[in-house]
């Protein structure tokens, strides 16, 4: 999982280094241009990074959290598991509120 909110991250940034160039294109070609059509394949490409950066957003959000989770739940057992390894010596080793010494 950690590989795809790498992947998912990189695909979320590519739209934001390319947003500027097709916006510039699309005034370049299209608006100054007079060119019609190639305005629209422009606006057409902008959306479609749009989208991609919408999706990509989602999905790392979607795999950070599972990352998340999955940490802490690693973490509480692992917590978990030594308490009760220590058993009832644990009060006399650790008093309370004590996270570590």
């Amino acid at each position: 999982m950690l590989a795809a909110s790498m992947v998912f991250g990189t695909l979320w940034m590519v739209p934001i280094a390319v947003m500027p160039l097709a916006i510039g294109a699309a005034i370049d070609s299209g608006i100054t241009g007079g060119d019609t059509a190639r305005l629209l394949t422009w606006i057409a490409v902008v959306l479609v990074l749009g989208l991609v950066q919408a999706v990509s957003v989602g999905a790392l959000e979607y795999a950070g959290t599972v990352v998340w989770v999955h940490s802490a739940t690693t973490m509480q057992r692992a917590v978990l598991r030594h308490a009760a390894l220590v058993g009832a010596a644990l009060p006399a080793k650790v008093r309370t509120g004590d996270v570590a010494r």
